[in-house]
């Protein structure tokens, strides 16, 4: 794509600086991590917003499938572009 002109290009991707989730739930929300909360419907419609208006949406965190699986793939679903999903199982010593 470098020498793509810009306006041909798809917009950079849409993905906050540190984690969405937590800025939703903790700071916007002020709400504990449990299974049918609020914040689950706002980012379900802050990442549906971004992909309508023609961004590539990097949705990332600690997304417990108790809680944001049915979400998750209701996005998956819905959206008509290509969707990649991506699980990273790092025992806690490695991460040290």
């Amino acid at each position: 794509m470098g020498t793509a002109p810009r306006a041909s290009r798809p917009p950079d991707p849409a993905e906050p600086e540190g984690d969405m989730r937590i800025v939703i739930r903790r700071d916007i929300l002020r709400e504990r991590d449990l299974p049918g909360a609020t914040n689950i419907g706002l980012i379900d419609v802050v990442v549906r917003y971004a992909l309508d208006s023609g961004y590539h949406v990097v949705l990332e965190g600690i997304l417990y499938a108790d809680r944001y699986g049915a979400m998750l793939q209701t996005l998956r679903a819905d959206h008509l572009g290509s969707s990649h999903c991506y699980y990273l199982d790092v025992p806690f010593a490695e991460t040290l």
